[in-house]
């Protein structure tokens, strides 16, 4: 090695519409590294790697170096393994230092595959890569904990797990410490900053798909308040919009009230932040109520995630979920609502212990509990580092995966770049209690209740059908399953669902890409609402879905039935509307409300006249579907416009 020893470093992360996430973790390791390594003299950092580029180019960048620092996980894993391995090819004297939630603890057979890595760092790395540094150019890493390495007969030993950190004023923050000053001068306008932050460190639940709680399952390490206080004007001063907050439970300490107290303040007086996201806590519910009640006031979240990811007593056993009490889930669903809060609930599909019955049931019961905006739908992903990951976990229930490419939900497309390398996952598609059929037949029913009830389209008759005629959502839902073959646009939407299930058990995407509609990835009830808008079929949709509801109506409820059906498709959002007026015998904008809360309204028949006002207009079918699908797709902000209802004369209105 050269006198001066060349620290390089990377840490890819995802773009979103020309933001970037400044290098966290590498900033993490580094500014420790120069806050506390006897050789820091000896030291020359160069600017971290912190986005996709093709492999050449990153590369070239690494020239010349002495140690390369990498930050592993699902999202770059494939292209910084590459680069890495170039890298040694070109200079095999390089120190290839390996970190993150990617590298398995158990490394021997991951190093053996990737033989250009020297080291591979496990948990946090902060202490471990200091005393790699400080023991350069000796490489028996034997005393040092935390570690596998390969010795110079390419043996590979591993030194077990170090104990955690419990003094965070011993890292300094690379915010405040000027870690980032170079690269944001280099970067300077030609993109914006996205920042990583956290007020505390750890987990203390053991989620077995989870790699944070599976690593950490400890007590958690605070931060100073004080810092916290610094590194959030930090960023306001340098105009961050978008704060992603690590912390695994927030809102778990008394002290986040004071956080969130600040961060409001900041935005109010300054303008920034814009957007504070956090992962809500999965008890404390007052103060869970509290912090987010804080946050959606001020604009800086734009609803509140509930987290469930199943209501199976048997899928929560077998994933090691101390989840969020039901009764708790209620009271700060009920609390939100009353407050004009938008809320969405997270659900897994294909979680051990889990089956169609108790997943379809669980979603019924929580639309009848207030969730009437958004399930967000996740297909469960078997992470290295989870007890999920394990050999024996996965015989235990039988579990089945995929590689599937990483796409972002809403991401906008990036053609594959000329190096061909792409992130993948490993998505589960069967197990010991959900076979491969019923695992396609979950996804078919969560796509098709994301499109008729969370995307609107049908939401007004399926809440009259349940509320008043007693039908759970998860028959509703297979209502149309069965009478998909007498109605052909019914069949049309199911075999989209049912094809893109299939697609994903073959490799393919999560989500459904559409180069035409602005070249982005859409979740498939998503998808499906804008292919009918499109293709002008919505209304079809309606005729066939009236035919199939009044068939479990009689009487009066069929009338009803009826007006509901038309209501929707009049309220429901479409570019440019042309017609502004229906005639109903019912008002079933009042209907609507009540039912939202489980209430039965008294009936009244007349002639009731309604208007749609303050319609807004969009400059292409993109702009409508990015406004009101893609944005409103957290807040089910899909009803177009205002109403204004007539009654006739004898009516009294």
């Amino acid at each position: 090695m050269s006198n001066k020893i060349l620290v390089g470093s990377m840490q890819i992360n995802n773009g979103f519409s020309g933001q970037y996430y400044l290098p966290y973790s590498i900033g993490l390791l580094c500014s420790y590294l120069k806050k506390h390594s006897n050789k820091l003299n000896d030291l020359k950092f160069t600017i971290p790697i912190y986005r996709r580029e093709e492999k050449s180019d990153l590369v070239k960048k690494l020239e010349g170096i002495d140690i390369l620092l990498v930050s592993l996980y699902v999202w770059n894993k494939n292209i910084s393994l590459a680069v890495a391995k170039e890298a040694k090819i070109k200079n095999p004297d390089i120190l290839v230092v390996m970190g993150g939630p990617s590298v398995p603890n158990d490394a021997s057979e991951f190093m053996i595959e990737h033989s250009y890595i020297d080291v591979c760092v496990h948990q946090e790395g902060e202490q471990t890569v200091l005393e790699i540094v400080d023991m350069l150019p000796n490489n028996n890493y034997s005393d040092i904990q935390g570690l596998s390495y390969r010795d110079d007969n390419g043996v590979i030993h591993n030194t077990g797990i170090r104990d955690r950190i419990r003094d965070f004023s011993l890292i300094p923050s690379p915010y405040l410490s000027g870690f980032f000053d170079e690269l944001i001068e280099i970067v300077g306008d030609s993109h914006n900053w996205l920042a990583s932050w956290e007020s505390n460190r750890g987990c203390p639940f053991a989620c077995t798909y989870c790699d944070w709680g599976s690593a950490t399952n400890s007590k958690v390490t605070r931060i100073e308040l004080e810092r916290a206080f610094e590194e959030l004007d930090w960023f306001t001063q340098h105009k961050i919009e978008f704060i992603f907050v690590c912390d695994a439970n927030f809102g778990m300490l008394p002290r986040d009230l004071e956080i969130a107290d600040y961060v409001t303040t900041l935005k109010q007086v300054f303008g920034y932040p814009k957007v504070f996201s956090v992962q809500n806590t999965k008890n404390k519910r007052e103060r869970a109520y509290g912090v987010q009640k804080k946050l959606a006031d001020s604009g800086l979240a734009k609803s509140v995630t509930i987290a469930l990811q199943s209501t199976s007593k048997e899928a929560l056993l077998a994933i090691k979920r101390d989840n969020i009490s039901l009764d708790d889930y209620f009271y700060l669903q009920s609390q939100f609502r009353k407050d004009g809060i938008p809320t969405y609930t997270e659900m897994i599909i294909g979680l051990p212990g889990e089956t169609y019955q108790s997943f379809t049931t669980g979603v019924s019961d929580i639309i009848i509990h207030g969730q009437h905006n958004k399930i967000q739908f996740n297909n469960l992903s078997v992470l290295p580092n989870a007890e999920m990951g394990s050999k024996e976990y996965l015989e235990t229930y039988k579990i089945k995966t995929v590689s599937c490419p990483i796409v972002n939900l809403h991401g906008v497309c990036e053609e594959v770049p000329l190096d061909g390398i792409e992130e993948t996952q490993e998505l589960v598609i069967s197990h010991s209690t959900c076979n491969f059929a019923d695992w396609k037949k979950t996804r078919v029913f969560s796509s098709l209740i994301e499109f008729l009830y969370f995307s609107k389209v049908l939401q007004i008759p399926l809440l009259y059908a349940n509320v008043e005629l007693g039908f759970s959502y998860s028959k509703l839902i297979e209502l149309f399953i069965e009478n998909q073959t007498k109605f052909e646009i019914i069949a049309e939407v199911i075999k989209s669902f049912e094809d893109h299930a299939d697609s994903i058990t073959r490799g393919g995407s999560e989500f459904i890409l559409t180069k035409e509609w602005g070249g982005v990835y859409w979740p498939p009830g998503e998808y499906a609402y804008l292919s009918l808008v499109s293709n002008n079929k919505l209304d079809d949709l309606y005729k066939a879905s009236k035919s199939i509801l009044q068939g479990i109506t009689r009487n009066e409820e069929e009338n009803i039935m009826s007006d509901c059906i038309k209501y929707n498709g009049f309220r429901i959002s479409r570019p440019n509307i042309e017609t502004l007026n229906i005639q109903l015998n019912y008002p079933i904008d009042e209907y609507y409300d009540e039912w939202l809360y489980n209430k039965i309204p008294a009936k009244q028949k007349s002639s009731f006249d309604f208007t749609l006002e303050n319609l807004t207009k969009y400059n292409s079918f993109f702009d409508w579907a990015k406004k009101v699908v893609w944005y409103g797709h957290r807040t089910g902000a899909y009803l177009s416009g205002d109403v204004r209802m007539e009654k006739d004369i004898a009516g009294h209105y």
